[in-house]
């Protein structure tokens, strides 16, 4: 189950299981004092709300690298990227990268006949990949953001493009 914990004005959020309860009545049964002692499957907590490290519409570009700062204090960020392809010319086999600039992490989409009104979902949480919905093949590796400045990237291959790339995390906290 969810352990929500109120921290500085947030909510991080841990996945536990509750390993042992103990309780002490006192005499009269009117008050009781206890312990809970829980076990994190994971061993970061999430906040609860996302936080958008990129934004960018009116995308025309092939190539594009944007600068970063993940915040958080596990050793990775893992983000949800989602790109909206608002027009697209490509013909044959084209591909779509996303990644990790810095540590050369990304994921490599190849498919005949993009078109516009495509939604492609990385989301490097879940390890799944989609497009329109449905789960696609790709290779590669899920990108992973140490905290600090990073740089995100994208590349494609097709002949133009506009698209939307909304990239966003639940900074995660050891």
């Amino acid at each position: 189950k969810n352990l929500d914990i109120d921290f500085n004005g947030t909510t991080r959020r841990f996945t536990a299981t509750a390993n042992s309860v103990n309780i002490i009545r006192s005499a009269n049964g009117l008050y009781a004092s206890f312990t809970i002692e829980f076990i994190c499957t994971l061993p970061f907590g999430c906040e609860t709300s996302d936080t958008t490290a990129l934004n960018g519409t009116g995308r025309t570009l092939s190539t594009y690298t944007d600068a970063y700062t993940f915040l958080g204090s596990a050793p990775t960020q893992l983000p949800v990227a989602t790109i909206t392809l608002t027009a697209v010319s490509s013909t044959g086999y084209q591909q779509l990268f996303w990644g990790n600039n810095d540590n050369g992490q990304g994921i490599t989409i190849e498919r005949n006949n993009w078109t516009a009104g495509d939604v492609v979902v990385i989301d490097c949480v879940n390890k799944t990949v989609t497009i329109n919905g449905t789960a696609v093949n790709f290779t590669g590796a899920f990108p992973e953001f140490a905290p600090g400045a990073r740089n995100i990237s994208y590349s494609d291959t097709f002949t133009s493009r506009t698209m939307t790339e909304n990239v966003v995390y639940k900074k995660r906290y050891q």
